[in-house]
């Protein structure tokens, strides 16, 4: 879906504006060529600009609204909205149509100030004409802190899949691991730090190799040629064609820990795309927080092996729990207030 394409029939369709707030870092203005000066002076970087692209009308500015207490240093940055008009039949499907030029935007104003830019603040809302100060009107927001997140930035939350002790303790002594179960721990650790799902499962992945050549059964298999067919020897010496084969290994060590083997080359295809070999599409993401949790329960379980813990013993991670987006919309009415004309 673009810019250009439309949401429900004509008779249908109102005419809805998008309003994503992001924060620009200021440009630093002091004379700094002698030295620091006693005070830093920062100056804005926003130009009020707008343009056409496609049906969508778009428009940067500085942000009108009033935030109160915000979540960024007002002396440093400043917050900036991004307006987007479209016709569209309802909230959702005027978002559907305006987030991939808003992503697009949000991705060269990214690169263009080399800073990760996030809308840390959506809402549409319906201006069909006439429209006055205090019309009651349609809106969906995507509110402060969490806004929206592009599809390469989506979170979510596993919902009762891990089940630990209780009260934590110290342990009797802190010896220094095998270089690889600490290389892997290290990794696992970084995934529970990150806050985004193809980070998690990019460290959790990281993890689960550096196991996994330690611990897996290696799988070697002949050549398989374009064409399909298998090449067991060569036609020249009589050789055999088996190597190593990585993918398969991976599979069969991911299905030692019980899961099936569909699920287990999802999980390698997943792997495919985190490491640039195919692309990078919303489509291929929407099942990376159910293969995250998946991928999770098996690098805990081969961590919990290297470790020495039994695999009934605490932590317990598991699969297949329900999981929740961060970003939550919320739809109601407000009225039209002096800002929004």
């Amino acid at each position: 879906m673009n810019g250009e394409e439309v949401s429900g029939s004509v008779a249908e369709l109102r005419r809805w504006r998008l309003t994503a707030t992001t924060v620009f870092p200021k440009v630093l203005t002091s004379d700094v060529s002698q030295g620091l000066p006693e005070r830093l002076e920062f100056g804005t970087r926003v130009q009020e600009m707008s343009c056409t692209i496609g049906s969508l009308e778009v428009s940067m500015r500085a942000a009108v609204k009033e935030y109160g207490e915000v979540l960024w240093d007002p002396f440093v940055s400043e917050p900036v909205e991004i307006v987007i008009t479209v016709k569209a039949s309802d909230a959702v499907s005027g978002i559907e149509l305006c987030t991939p030029t808003l992503d697009l935007i949000v991705d060269d104003l990214s690169f263009q100030l080399q800073c990760p830019l996030k809308v840390c603040e959506l809402e549409i809302l319906d201006v069909t004409e006439p429209v006055a100060i205090g019309d009651d009107r349609d809106m969906l927001i995507y509110p402060l802190p969490n806004g929206y997140d592009q599809y390469k930035l989506s979170r979510s939350v596993a919902m009762g899949n891990v089940t630990t002790v209780t009260l934590p303790a110290l342990r009797d002594s802190y010896e220094s691991l095998p270089r690889r179960t600490q290389d892997a721990l290290d990794w696992y650790i970084k995934a529970l730090h990150a806050q985004f799902d193809v980070d998690k499962y990019i460290f959790y992945w990281i993890a689960f190799e550096v196991l996994s050549k330690a611990e897996a059964e290696s799988v070697e298999e002949p050549t398989r040629l374009r064409c399909g067919h298998t090449l067991a020897n060569c036609l020249e010496c009589g050789k055999s064609t088996s190597q190593f084969r990585q993918a398969a290994t991976a599979i069969k060590f991911i299905e030692s820990f019980g899961v099936d083997t569909p699920v287990a080359k999802r999980l390698w295809g997943m792997r495919q795309l985190v490491h640039g070999a195919k692309s990078f599409l919303p489509e291929k993401l929407k099942e990376l927080g159910e293969l995250t949790q998946v991928l999770r329960y098996v690098t805990a379980s081969a961590l919990k092996k290297s470790l020495g813990i039994d695999q009934d013993g605490y932590p317990v991670v598991g699969a297949g729990a329900p999981s929740v987006g961060v970003p939550v919309g919320l739809g109601g009415r407000r009225p039209i207030s002096v800002r929004d004309l």
